[in-house]
């Protein structure tokens, strides 16, 4: 079985992944990922595919309606998104987040670029859409 290098992913998702960070205990990781999209490299990161799973919610129980994983450039899979309803009625996109020690939740992957962050909710929307159109 090949082994590789944990110290070459920093590496590769900035590389191939400029417009996308993600937070982490290392501040190495940050640091790489940041000074990757401050070169302005930016080839553009597509998104190849959603996957949502929709549910049920009691009424009043939870705005949340889907969760949904996003594969960008079909190489990194993201999971972990949340589609919320607002009580306006307007769809949004919750980003993956983890709970802290203390209790307080905080997001574990962010998009840097307006561009990518529009392209995650246009597209999750969309496929939310396709299971309840009318909503």
């Amino acid at each position: 079985m090949a082994s590789c290098s944990l110290s070459l992913l920093p590496s590769f998702v900035a590389a191939t992944f400029p417009s996308l960070r993600l937070f982490g205990a290392g501040s190495e990781i940050e640091g790489i990922l940041t000074d990757g999209a401050r070169t302005g490299y930016n080839r553009g990161v597509e998104i190849s595919d959603v996957r949502v799973y929709p549910f049920e919610s009691r009424e009043g129980a939870s705005q949340v309606r889907a969760y949904a994983d996003v594969t960008f450039d079909g190489q990194l899979l993201v999971k972990g998104f949340k589609v919320v309803m607002k009580p306006s009625g307007a769809l949004f996109v919750s980003y993956p987040s983890a709970r802290q020690q203390g209790g307080e939740f905080v997001q574990t992957v962010a998009a840097l670029s307006p561009d990518l962050r529009s392209k995650i909710r246009e597209a999750v929307v969309a496929k939310y859409r396709e299971y309840f159109p009318k909503e």
